[in-house]
């Protein structure tokens, strides 16, 4: 096992390339080629994003006939197949304008597929019914009573290293759906990436009125002020975020250890101190914010956001299911030409105001996508998590307080017991964190004691690899660590 990838495994809910949770296997980044010659092998890279901001459209006309232009090229050249094809519909932005853009190039009416669950709260076939009746599809719908622990069970063998994105599941499901009427299916993955759909992107451009505090008064907060705030204050983790220089704000705020280490412990002394020893996994984002081909924020996120999170999260959850169901997904939306493109688009055209994917909207309401549809809160692919983790996967859950799990030096058993005491008893939804550890001690069961006896976490040397200089991480989880 590869510690440095448990590390950011559990700092960023999945292993970003190009290491693997084994020593031994490197994953491909993607835009780059391997080539084997005389027993040498060399990795290069052919293909990157382009410098944002870089092209200014006269006018809000130009842009939209642009956009319009290229994203139904890009989909035009998707439905180019020999075999039956379809496409997934949430009811989303993404979704929909890529059906929008089907329904106009294809002759007849689209196979269009969409999964909800009989809790009310988590059922958006509704949206997908208005949008494939609109567009006059050929939709199937269907509404899951799912058995998620043989889900579950099932998934886990499949994934050859810890993966933490819970929606991986409706994804398998939907697929499973799309897989016995089509065998290649459009999605409208990476629209959120490219044109700034997450609510993080609006709430970080929020948050640039802390950088006129001054950088000695957020530092005098962290050390002076707060560890000396109760854990339970209201607004606590907030203030500490903000305190923070821009970039680490950010960092911060997608890394799952460091904020939960500062109230508690929840990693062993032993993977704390390799920790300290490695690399931080921080360091992920904070070399990809340093390369950015980018001035302002926003479109240094979305860099660093297509770079780790959509490839090592997005696109890998879809690729898993999907071909474990032997279903091909193809995205429009990322095609190279569009994405080229929508980078040079200055960030006001995705980001404007509180509204995300400003543009990508505007051309979605041209097209007709109904607005009930386009302005409505984001779920994404939603399922009740917690409803299921209190209930049908409880039982699962209850494997973390095994002296077979806790015995293995990865975590503190007092952080785990009061983590699984605050989500069963005190009501304190620990959803996220749970499930990532589940998935990880899933993973640990199916793929090394099955296979090998682990030589042990911290009988493995320590070392940066070829692409990670060594930075030393023990601020990172310090009670009282500096951000500035």
């Amino acid at each position: 096992m590869n510690p440095q990838a448990l590390l950011e495994y559990l700092y960023l809910g999945y292993v970003p390339d190009p290491i693997t949770a084994f020593t031994a296997i490197q994953k491909l980044s993607p835009g780059h080629l391997l080539e084997f010659e005389n027993g040498k092998i060399t990795v290069r890279q052919y293909w990157d994003l382009p410098r944002y901001d870089t092209y200014f459209p006269k006018s809000e006309e130009e842009c939209l006939e642009e956009l319009d232009r290229r994203l139904f090229e890009a989909t035009r050249i998707r439905l180019i197949s020999d075999v039956p094809l379809g496409a997934f519909l949430s009811g989303g932005v993404d979704s929909s304008t890529v059906v929008a853009m089907m329904a106009r190039a294809s002759s007849g009416p689209v196979k269009t597929f969409s999964i909800g669950f009989t809790k009310d709260d988590f059922n958006e076939s509704h949206y997908a019914r208005m949008v494939a009746k609109k567009f006059g599809t050929d939709h199937h719908e269907m509404i899951l009573e799912p058995d998620v622990v043989q889900t579950v069970e099932h998934l886990t063998t499949s994934l050859e290293e810890p993966f933490g994105d819970s929606s991986m599941l409706p994804t398998y499901y939907v697929s499973q759906m799309a897989r016995k009427h089509v065998t290649v299916a459009l999605s409208g993955d990476g629209g959120d990436e490219i044109f700034a759909g997450y609510d993080r992107y609006r709430i970080h451009a929020g948050r640039q009125i802390f950088e006129h505090i001054p950088d000695w008064a957020r530092k005098f907060y962290r050390n002076q002020i707060f560890p000396r705030m109760p854990n339970t204050m209201r607004g606590r983790k907030f203030s500490y975020n903000v305190s923070l220089p821009w970039q680490e704000r950010y960092v911060d705020g997608l890394s799952f250890v460091p904020a939960f280490e500062r109230d508690m412990h929840l990693l062993s002394d032993g993977l704390r101190d390799l920790l300290r020893r490695g690399d931080d996994p921080g360091n992920v984002l904070r070399r990809y914010f340093a390369q950015a081909p980018a001035e302002d924020p926003v479109s240094q996120i979305l860099y660093v956001d297509t770079k780790t999170y959509m490839v090592a999260d997005i696109l890998t959850k879809v690729d898993r299911m999907s071909m474990l169901n032997s279903l091909e997904v193809r995205v429009p939306i990322l095609d190279h030409e569009l994405v080229e493109w929508a980078a040079g688009l200055s960030s006001d055209w995705k980001l404007r105001g509180r509204q995300q994917k400003y543009i990508l909207l505007k051309l979605a309401e041209r097209l007709g996508v109904p607005r009930e549809a386009l302005y409505r809160k984001k779920q994404g692919f939603a399922l009740p998590l917690v409803h299921w983790m209190q209930h049908e996967l409880k039982e699962m859950l209850m494997i973390l307080l095994e002296p077979r799990t806790l015995d293995r030096g990865y975590f503190d058993a007092n952080g785990v017991r009061k983590l699984m005491d605050d989500h069963m008893v005190r009501g304190r939804t620990a959803t996220g964190r749970l499930w990532r550890l589940l998935m990880f001690e899933l993973w640990h069961r199916n793929f090394l004691e099955k296979f090998v006896k682990p030589a042990g976490l911290f009988s493995l040397p320590v070392t940066a690899d070829s692409r990670r200089q060594t930075r030393n991480s023990a601020d990172a989880l310090a009670p009282t660590p500096v951000g500035g």
